[in-house]
């Protein structure tokens, strides 16, 4: 049985049969308790014993869990999870965003080594950690190539994120007040 912190724990309690002594429930001892305020894992013992002096045993294990604190973050990626620039460009880094259920939202550390001197695959990684320990890591990966003969290239355009954008357009429309 598997409940949530908080949760109200019920004693489904267990039922007895004996071949001689037939229904015996009503002389099984329940023993244990469940803390549904922390989680854990719980065990309750059930003991009867019959008419003559045989115990039988069950036990009952109840995990407690805390669905918040055991969920990692979630990581949103600003901009393309691919990006590929040529060789000698500079590599914009977009970033990322990190929230939490219980800590809401989240620093995010990036592990950047992106050589735009030379060909290659480049992976970067960012992490968020909440308060529990609980930890995610997503990637993006870039490409960086040579520029192709005949091919004309344009700069590489950043892709605003949602908030970029809002906070762009409050900088333009505080601009249009003065």
């Amino acid at each position: 049985m598997t409940l949530e912190v908080g949760d109200r724990y019920k004693e489904p309690g267990a039922t007895a049969t004996d071949n001689v002594d037939g229904d015996i429930t009503d002389k099984i001892i329940t023993s244990g308790k469940v803390d549904t305020s922390k989680k854990g894992t719980y065990q309750i013992k059930y003991i009867v014993k019959d008419s003559a002096g045989n115990l039988a045993t069950a036990i009952r294990t109840v995990v407690v869990v805390d669905a918040k604190s055991d969920t990692p973050p979630t990581i949103k990626l600003e901009g393309p999870e691919e990006v590929y620039i040529t060789v000698g460009d500079r590599y914009i880094e977009y970033g990322a965003t990190a929230t939490d259920k219980e800590d809401g939202e989240l620093p995010v550390s990036i592990n950047k080594k992106v050589d735009t001197s030379k060909e290659g695959k480049y992976i970067i990684k960012y992490t968020a950690t909440d308060s529990d320990g609980n930890s995610k890591t997503v990637s993006r990966t870039v490409v960086v190539q040579k520029a192709e003969r005949g091919k004309v290239e344009l700069p590489m355009t950043p892709v605003l994120s949602e908030t970029e954008k809002k906070k762009l357009l409050d900088a333009v429309n505080s601009i249009r007040t003065i």
